[in-house]
């Protein structure tokens, strides 16, 4: 070969292909067909049986699965079973010996992308449904993506437009406080008080003989009491109307700042992540006077998906929050420990003192559609599950029953120390 021919064979397009097939002479044959696909390169990997497909579908690392429909030990029906349960995003090809439509019709119905009966095949058909398949597959898979992206960011702002409500209410609790305090206020008295001190300004003996005179500083002294009452209630109230429109500010700039952001990886600041989705739950949690202690042994970085992790963490405080409702005020306490485990992993534990969870339900809770609240649809916490495992990590729960609160701990794949220790608790 010289190098004119080995350039040429350097720039063609690779496409790895899993190869299903139990018949060694069709193996031949399929091999034969895609070799003389000009521009492409296959990269046949080829099994013969039902367990050893099972376990090159389960690892994935493939551009396309073909598939025989009849095998020693299965059928390619199951082979895209196996597929569609463990690797949705893996585009399949149905291989049968003839045309057969209840065949084919099942194979599309579960999940295959295209059919094609092994005496069609051609170069030119076999590399094109390849190519389609592969296409297709992709394209729906930037679908889910965007469609994932788009329901994270409408729940995200969804979340943060509940919270700005909540901030409005209490905005709007305290000036109706000092609308009330202003029409009611005794300075009127003040008016009249003027009016009787012109009246008298040249009579020497008015605050001596005249019964008004004689009530008028004990009145200014009353009347003084009351009125720097109301302005001190007034200044309560614009100082809660400040902090509530500053907390909506920080609210509004977190939700700015995940607008932003797309779906790639980033290098996060944990104690970052975890004060943005504090912010967005803030209103509930001064609303339900719980109090937020935080204990970081470390400052952990890690590389994830910023609206997604967010978006995890505001469930679960909001799932926190909901559960210490039926607790004593001065018991509320959220706990946040961000720490590592034996393996160096970066782990968040979040954890409340709520009504806790049944032994028996703490393996279901993240289940789709599982949910102890009456008014619950169960898709919270399955969201965390899948997102978690989405960014390569893990959650799970404890707790010691009912009554006895719950800790939900975020483990991450990996991560990375700096500045040092932290030095305790801060509320």
């Amino acid at each position: 070969m010289n190098e004119h021919q080995k350039q040429s064979e350097m720039e063609l397009e690779e496409i790895s292909v899993l190869l299903i097939e139990d018949s060694e002479p069709d193996f031949f044959i399929i091999k034969k067909v895609l070799s003389k696909v000009k521009g492409t390169r296959y990269r046949i990997e080829w099994v013969d049986n039902f367990d050893a497909a099972v376990q090159a579908v389960r690892k994935g690392s493939f551009d396309v699965v073909l598939t025989d429909y009849q095998l020693p030990d299965g059928s390619g029906l199951d082979i895209i079973r196996q597929a569609a349960e463990t690797n949705h995003h893996l585009p399949l090809i149905m291989l049968t010996g003839h045309q057969d439509p209840h065949i084919d019709n099942a194979s599309m119905d579960m999940g295959a992308d295209d059919f094609l009966p092994k005496e069609e095949l051609t170069p030119s058909l076999l590399s094109r449904t390849i190519r389609h398949s592969i296409f297709r597959k992709k394209a729906e898979q930037e679908l889910r993506e965007s469609e994932d992206r788009n329901r994270e960011l409408a729940e995200f702002s969804s979340a943060v437009l509940h919270n700005i409500g909540n901030v409005l209410n209490s905005v709007n609790v305290s000036s109706g406080r000092i609308n009330r305090t202003l029409k009611e206020s005794k300075i009127n008295s003040l008016t009249k008080t003027r009016e009787l001190l012109e009246t008298n300004q040249d009579n020497p003996t008015f605050f001596t003989e005249d019964p008004k005179g004689k009530m008028l500083p004990r009145f200014l002294m009353r009347l003084a009491d009351i009125l720097q009452s109301e302005h001190n209630q007034n200044l309560v109230e614009t100082e809660k109307i400040r902090k509530n429109l500053e907390l909506m500010k920080e609210v509004i700039k977190t939700q700015q700042t995940h607008a932003k952001h797309g779906m790639e990886l980033e290098d996060l600041d944990l104690r970052e992540v975890i004060s943005d989705a504090l912010n967005v739950n803030m209103a509930a949690l001064m609303r339900n006077r719980i109090e937020v202690q935080t204990l970081y042994h470390n400052d952990i970085r890690v590389q994830a998906q910023k609206v997604k992790l967010t978006h995890i963490l505001i469930n679960l405080f909001k799932n926190s929050i909901e559960a210490m409702n039926e607790v004593p005020e001065g018991s509320r306490i959220l706990t946040l420990e961000l720490t590592q485990n034996k393996h160096h992993q970066p782990v968040v534990m979040i954890r409340d003192r709520g009504h806790g969870i049944d032994p028996a339900n703490v393996n279901k809770i993240f289940d789709h559609g599982f949910t102890t609240k009456q008014r619950g649809h169960g898709f919270g916490l399955n969201y965390c599950y899948k997102a978690m495992k989405e960014i390569g990590g893990t959650i799970s729960a404890q707790s010691d029953g009912i009554g006895k609160g719950t800790a939900f701990m975020l483990t991450f794949p990996y991560g990375s120390l700096f500045d040092g220790q932290s030095n305790g608790f801060s509320s």
